[in-house]
């Protein structure tokens, strides 16, 4: 079944901005991945808020802040409601870096812009798949798959099934193997309709990895003679785990060397937490680390400390790794503002930065000397801190005097009630409120509604006795027993809660100049595939059309010029698009989505086709050139090949796509009759098993065809089926299997 697909990039096509795309499939939508820059910029979501009520599914493909930052901050402000499909890898490592950016900026002002519930209340919902397994998108018929893609833990190929149209999505992937990650399974999803990929790292040449490590080697040994401290920045989503693996080389081997005199440390607030969730994840590592780690019980052995004070006590000059490349907040940008001003120190970024961040300004020697406010959040110390206890403190008895209130109004209905019930005792079943004295309206106290109360009845008047008294239930007093053991629980839990006292901080500022002194460079250890590799295997995958959606104006148009002009691909067409431009990437461009009233589809004759896919029907009709929009989508179940169904129903409404509309048409004549058509597609080696079994007839190949009975001769060529053979009841019967695998419009 050829289905309509359309596809906009929201974020960094022909730029170097964070990936963001809306894949529409039939009109279901689907976000691939959901980036944002360490900046926060909300002016850089403006296209995503125009469509995130729209979607009705979000796939992600690495945890870092360019695939995942702006997720939280989607769900909680832009109305975004749907599935989220990633690996486990994706999901774990993605919360805890969502977690150490929040913490990052809440140290350094009071950050709003999303929260530590916001992070929590989306990365708990998201379904986890493993490699090769895939989930159904029932209702709507979509099947998707996660493949390795290299360069992260966990990082994924999406592989997108809808009646039979097969699209690949994948973007910074990796084909050489690393230490602790494979080579991406890209190679292996061949001759896909659709091809969405990146040309991010085209114009980029790697080194070899040797090449890296030796120059990481030389340029650390040099800056420990001088005495100075080596400033590591790396990126938060995982790459950060390879140069640690690097680390671990260079901390084996420096007793033989200068780098016996300096100390390896990883700095981070969730940096000891997101070792540990590695160590569970072995299985989409690469082979050769799962031995080590199984042996050591640890990934890295490398110093891994969660503040300054912890760094500062450290010995010797010190060789720190951070996260967050773009200096924009954390301990990247403490350290860098510490550290940069002296010559004896050196920075080296791993990673690239994003485009809009001081990382990016810095690495690219756009400034060589800048001023910023230094901003770190301090306990309140002193009147101040008196001050906020005794605003809460008042804000608290607001709080218990308005309880007291309540309890009031609720003990002076219980009390009326209790006087209806003995006043009305015997003549009903339920109490009656009694009559109240109608009160002035100036002095009249506004009061709660509560419910009538069933009237109390000993169980002495209605249990049962023996001969030793009343008989006890035992499973009554147990349940009694149980539920009192919760309450005493939850009571010491919340006895707890309010024993733990709030510490109030505020934030302190204060303006520092800062000279880059120290020198800067960038050391490739970013795992992405270059130019060259992306040539070959796009050549190996030979799809049918390539979608080009994140990556520089000048390597997207190289790229997709290398791919017109390869005499390895055949592809039926390249894309390109800017921001916010739909294009049309179906495979079929004969096709149209139209708007039927629900009075002409009662009327149409439909026909089963396709094995129960999908039905067609025939009609005669003018289509208006007026717009309109598609009626809403289906919500979509989701559920997993090995029988775990998961809800992916999405509250939002679907897409609102225009679509022309038939509009009736006043019939003058009668209608003309057509031909009739055969939809499907007639295999013989079907026919001669539904032969066999509905007849018995003996069938066999002969020269392509398939003779039934030495009588009838059944073959297939460019034109279609025939079916030759003298008038006879095996003729009919013939006839009739093969109309039967046929709908006829």
């Amino acid at each position: 079944m050829t289905s309509i697909v359309r596809i906009m990039p929201l974020s960094g096509a022909l730029s170097d901005g964070p990936p963001c795309q809306l894949l529409e499939l039939d009109g279901v939508r689907i976000l691939l991945d959901c980036g944002w820059t360490e900046s926060f910029d909300v002016s850089l979501l403006e296209p995503l808020a125009k469509v995130a009520p729209t979607i009705n599914a979000v796939l992600l493909s690495h945890p870092d802040i360019q695939h995942i930052g702006a997720l939280p901050y989607a769900f909680a402000k832009l109305g975004l409601e749907c599935p989220v499909y990633a690996t486990e890898p994706v999901k774990q490592l993605g919360h805890l870096v969502m977690y150490d950016a929040f913490q990052a900026r809440h140290q350094q002002e009071d950050f709003e812009t999303f929260t530590l519930n916001d992070i929590d209340a989306v990365f708990d919902s998201v379904i986890a798949l493993t490699y090769s397994q895939t989930a159904h998108m029932r209702d709507v018929g979509i099947k998707i798959t996660a493949y390795a893609a290299g360069h992260t833990i966990g990082g994924s190929l999406w592989h997108i099934e809808l009646g039979g149209e097969e699209i690949v999505f994948a973007t910074d992937y990796n084909h050489r193997s690393e230490r602790h990650l494979s080579s991406t399974a890209l190679r292996t999803l061949s001759r896909p309709a659709v091809l969405i990929t990146d040309a991010f790292n085209y114009l980029t040449r790697v080194p070899k990895r040797k090449d890296v490590v030796a120059s990481l080697t030389k340029e650390i040994e040099a800056t420990v003679r001088r005495n100075g401290n080596v400033l590591l920045l790396s990126n938060a989503g995982g790459r950060f785990l390879e140069v640690l693996l690097v680390l671990d080389r260079l901390r084996e081997s420096k007793s033989k060397s200068v780098l016996s005199e300096c100390t390896f440390a990883l700095i981070g607030s969730e940096a000891q937490t997101m070792l540990d969730a590695v160590k569970t994840r072995l299985e989409y590592m690469s082979d050769d680390l799962v031995g080590p780690i199984q042996d050591s019980g640890q990934f890295t052995k490398v110093q891994v400390v969660s503040s300054m004070q912890q760094l500062d006590d450290l010995p010797g000059p010190k060789v720190v790794l951070v996260c967050h490349t773009g200096l924009e907040m954390g301990f990247a940008r403490r350290l860098f503002v510490e550290w940069a001003s002296s010559e004896t120190n050196s920075v080296i970024f791993t990673d690239r930065p994003d485009s809009d961040t001081l990382g990016h300004k810095v690495l690219n020697g756009k400034i060589q000397r800048f001023e910023t406010q230094f901003c770190q959040r301090v306990l309140l110390q002193g009147h101040e801190r008196d001050a906020y206890f005794a605003a809460k403190e008042a804000e608290e008895q607001r709080r218990k005097q308005v309880e007291e209130e309540d309890q009031l109004d609720l003990d002076e209905d219980s009390t009326e009630a209790q006087q209806a019930e003995k006043d009305e005792q015997g003549k009903h079943d339920l109490t009656k409120r009694a009559k109240r004295a109608p009160q002035s309206a100036a002095f009249a106290k506004a009061r709660k509604r509560t419910h009538l109360m069933f009237p109390f009845k000993d169980s002495f008047e209605t249990g049962t006795f023996d001969d030793y008294g009343q008989v006890i239930d035992l499973d009554h007093f147990r349940e009694k027993s149980v539920a009192g053991t919760t309450q005493q629980a939850n009571a010491m839990d919340t006895t707890e809660e309010k024993e733990e006292v709030e510490v109030p901080t505020k934030i302190v500022s204060s303006p520092i100049k800062v000279e880059i002194c120290a020198p800067i460079q960038f050391l490739d250890l970013e795992g992405r595939t270059d130019g060259e590799g992306m040539r070959r295997i796009v050549a190996d995958v030979k799809p049918a059309k390539v979608v080009l959606v994140h990556g520089s104006e000048q390597a997207t148009m190289e790229f997709a010029e290398n791919l017109r002009s390869s005499t390895d691909l055949q592809l039926d067409g390249l894309e390109a698009p800017s921001v916010g431009t739909f294009v049309n990437i179906s495979s079929q461009r004969n096709i149209y989505q139209v708007k039927l009233r629900d009075e002409l589809v009662s009327q149409l004759a439909f026909r089963t086709a396709g094995e129960g896919e999908y039905q067609v029907a025939w009609m005669d009709a003018s289509v208006s050139s007026q717009q309109q929009q598609l009626p809403s989508s289906p919500k979509a179940s989701s559920s997993t090949d090995d029988g775990n169904e998961v809800d992916a129903t999405s509250n939002a409404a679907p897409a609102a796509t225009p679509v022309p509309s038939l509009p009736q048409l006043v019939q003058t004549t009668a209608p003309h009759p057509h031909d009739t058509v055969f939809i499907g597609d007639l295999r013989l080696s079907t026919l001669r098993e539904l032969l066999k079994k509905q007849f018995n007839y003996s069938c066999e190949f002969r020269g392509g065809d398939l003779v039934v009975q030495d009588a009838v001769a059944v073959h297939k060529d460019a034109s279609g089926v025939c079916v030759d053979g003298p008038v006879c009841e095996v003729y009919f019967n013939v006839r009739k299997v093969v109309y039967s695998q046929y709908a006829m419009v």
